[in-house]
């Protein structure tokens, strides 16, 4: 129903540093853009989201909204960290399924961007990335949103396989299975869990 309200740009992000993508669909805005509403559909990567995110800096004013469709999406838990890292620039003011809303109330910068999210999980780290989702579990608990609270589990696992972690993700997730405010959700586990096992064939 808002597919009509939409400016949709279809450009390229690069997955990693150093990746080349062709200019001409590179993701990219002109000077002077302003949007006071961008919705994400496609930050399908960790230095993707960095890349998006310091790029929009100069173009967003407080009061944008940044509707992320896949922020609480079981695979793209580097959104949540994200959001986390610039709680005191984005707040989170509504959501639907796995579609979060921020509103932007205080400037953030290019160059913050740089300093607080890193290149890759390999640079967050385990520890760091435990610690970002044990704030991040603790405030969807906090909310009674019982949804988020399931997939950023999931989340969690899916990071720690993408450490190499895969047996500990996999042990996450089984005791996720036990948890009350994730009986709704269990088909989801059984995808998270799919998802992992691939990466040991």
């Amino acid at each position: 129903p808002y597919f009509s309200m939409l400016e949709i740009r279809n450009q390229l992000l690069p997955s990693k540093p150093g990746e080349q993508v062709p200019t001409e669909r590179s993701f990219g805005l002109a000077p002077g853009e302003r949007y006071d509403a961008v919705f994400i559909d496609g930050c399908k990567s960790w230095f993707g989201t960095k890349v998006f995110m310091r790029e929009m800096a100069n173009h967003v004013m407080p009061g944008t909204y940044f509707l992320f469709q896949d922020y609480a999406w079981i695979t793209c838990y580097w959104l949540p960290v994200f959001l986390l890292l610039f709680q005191d620039k984005l707040e989170l003011c509504a959501h639907y399924d796995t579609t979060y809303v921020f509103r932007l109330h205080t400037p953030y910068s290019a160059a913050q961007v740089d300093s607080r999210f890193p290149d890759s999980v390999a640079e967050c780290g385990r520890d760091g990335l435990t610690e970002c989702f044990n704030h991040i579990l603790r405030d969807a608990y906090q909310r009674a949103d019982t949804l988020h609270l399931t997939y950023c589990s999931l989340q969690f696992a899916m990071g720690l396989g993408d450490l190499g972690a895969v047996p500990d993700a996999l042990a996450h997730i089984d005791g996720l299975r036990y948890q009350t405010f994730a009986q709704p959700y269990l088909h989801r586990l059984d995808l998270a869990e799919k998802l992992l096992k691939e990466r040991l064939a």
